[in-house]
């Protein structure tokens, strides 16, 4: 996937046009014809526009992110929480069950 933007550079505030290419889990950014960065792993993506490097790049795009390009880019860990953000009734008795039993259990193994 490729997608248009600007990026800042690590512990600057400049903003520099460029184009950044996703595969699986690593990025590479261009800017000019120029190869700023090549396969460097994505940290995180937040807000659908933002897309934070390990080598302390920012990546700003355009367009917003597909939630199944945003969905691609996440760990085991990270589709757990994002699974967790959109409420609905049934996970919210499921958790609110889970935490139930626990407290019970908790309390009963006090008590004996």
């Amino acid at each position: 996937m490729k997608a248009e933007g600007h990026f800042f550079r690590e512990l600057s505030s400049k903003e520099e046009a460029g184009e950044i290419e996703i595969k699986k889990a690593t990025a590479s950014i261009t800017s000019a014809g120029m190869q700023i960065c090549q396969n460097v792993k994505i940290q995180s993506i937040q807000g659908k526009k933002n897309i934070y490097l390990n080598n302390g790049f920012l990546f700003t795009v355009s367009e917003p992110l597909t939630s199944e390009q945003e969905h691609l880019q996440q760990n085991k860990y990270q589709k757990i929480i994002n699974w967790l953000e959109i409420f609905s009734i049934k996970k919210a008795f499921i958790l609110s069950a889970i935490l139930l039993v626990a407290l019970v259990s908790f309390r009963f193994a006090l008590t004996s």
